[in-house]
């Protein structure tokens, strides 16, 4: 599926993309409580909230300094 790009939820695989990361090493963020997803009813599919990525990038910068 191509992604959208002013759409608020974005697929882990195309969030991975976007931000420059590998899929697994957002999963395994994601795993560890750094980045929240959302899950739709019904449906296996993990996505995540834009806004959220922006928030966990702003806090890495934070510890980076």
């Amino acid at each position: 599926m191509k992604p959208r790009p002013n759409a608020r939820l974005v697929s882990l695989r195309n969030a991975a993309d976007e931000v420059g990361l590998a899929y697994h090493t957002l999963y395994e963020l994601i795993q560890r409580g750094h980045i929240p997803v959302v899950r739709l009813p019904g449906m296996r599919s993990l996505y995540v909230e834009r806004r959220d990525l922006d928030t966990a990038i702003n806090s890495w910068k934070e510890l980076s300094r």
